[in-house]
């Protein structure tokens, strides 16, 4: 029998790069990974390029294979396969292996799986040609303008969903994978140390260890508040874990933002002011008009318009109710002294009242 330092050192490098894949893959999806091992992991990953290779082959494999587990070809398959291992000697009838050694036969099952995969798809393509038609793998919810809904997910987790919101739900004996298309989601997130549970949003991506978080998708970037428990976050070569402690108080939370650039520190915020949309309620401290105005629009089907430049920095601190009955216009009109009119489009448009200057306007702080 060869020894592993007989062979060739292009045949064990790679041999000990999977290995080591796989060890970090079932790590991190057990659901106790450590703030250490998360440091360790991140050192392995960017020490080689062949290291990020490998994990995100083996993640996709993972993730590809998932979706189309239960079908008849692939469950003959990973018969056939499980056969050979056992004729083989590679596995015996009587072994119960551990995690590790189980999904390392896993890998082999998804391998045979994959090709499948890769047949279907290419008689799809040769069968039919390309279609524009967009195939959503996964269950879908969302709402619309100014709705907020609640779903409970097939394994106990509930989410609730902001105004304008999309997520594709996507669930498999091994994952759970949630696409934040848009808007904002609240997670409250069962424990299954065996299935990781991960949101995908904007150029990163957020798993919880069981857990309470928000994730909220903007143009420029995405936000993450972590209400309760631990939730790591990745951005390409960066990532980082934030925890609420038992120890800390229950309205304190902490926030962080990703985009392209990279990962933000995390700050303390308020939990209560930081998922008071849940009720109807905007909470705004030191904000910009745009900034507030940009906000309410989400809940409007007729938009906001700011038909003044200077009307733009004006700061203000106060609540706002975007339910029935909402107060926001009414408020803005009030302690600002803007004039509400409407253009061709049936936008509503703020100006500055005629018995108030530029000069004054750009000055003006306020509470509501």
């Amino acid at each position: 029998m060869t020894n592993a330092s007989d062979r060739p050192a292009e045949s064990v490098e790679p041999a000990l790069t999977e290995s080591q894949a796989e060890k970090w893959f079932i790590r991190r999806g057990s659901g106790d990974i450590s703030d250490t091992e998360i440091a360790d992991y991140q050192l392995w990953l960017q020490a080689d390029s062949k290291h990020r290779r490998a994990y995100e082959e083996l993640e996709a494999l993972w993730h590809i294979t998932g979706s189309f587990s239960n079908t008849a070809e692939i469950t003959a398959a990973r018969q056939t396969v499980l056969r050979n291992l056992v004729v083989n000697n590679l596995i015996s009838t009587t072994e119960r292996p551990g995690l590790f050694e189980s999904l390392r036969v896993r890998w082999v099952h998804m391998a045979v799986a994959a090709s499948f995969v890769m047949l279907a798809l290419g008689s799809l393509h040769l069968g039919y040609g390309t279609s524009s038609k967009v195939t959503v793998v996964g269950d879908v919810y969302e709402t619309r303008i100014g709705e907020r809904k609640t779903f409970q997910l097939s394994d106990g987790s509930v989410i609730f969903l902001d105004t304008q919101t999309r997520i594709i739900a996507d669930f498999t004996s091994e994952t759970r994978r949630i696409n934040l298309v848009r808007g904002q989601a609240r997670f409250n997130v069962a424990h299954d140390a065996y299935r990781p549970f991960s949101v995908m949003a904007g150029a990163g991506k957020i798993t919880a260890l069981g857990t309470a978080f928000v994730v909220k998708k903007t143009p420029s970037d995405v936000l993450v508040t972590l209400i309760e428990g631990k939730i790591a976050v990745e951005q390409q070569d960066q990532m980082t874990t934030i925890t609420h402690a038992p120890s800390q108080p229950e309205h304190i939370g902490q926030q962080l933002a990703y985009s392209r650039k990279g990962i933000s520190k995390a700050n303390i915020v308020d939990i209560p002011q930081s998922v008071a949309w849940q009720d109807g309620r905007l909470v705004f401290e030191n904000n910009t008009l745009a900034e507030v105005v940009s906000e309410l629009n989400r809940y409007a089907k007729k938009k906001i318009v700011i038909g003044d430049r200077s009307l733009r920095s004006i700061r203000m601190t106060g609540v706002f109710n975007v339910g029935p009955g909402g107060n926001a216009l009414r408020v803005l009109q009030n302690y600002f002294s803007l004039q509400l009119t409407t253009d061709q489009r049936g936008n509503l448009v703020l100006t500055p009242s005629k018995d108030i200057t530029n000069s004054a306007v750009s000055n003006i702080q306020s509470k509501v």
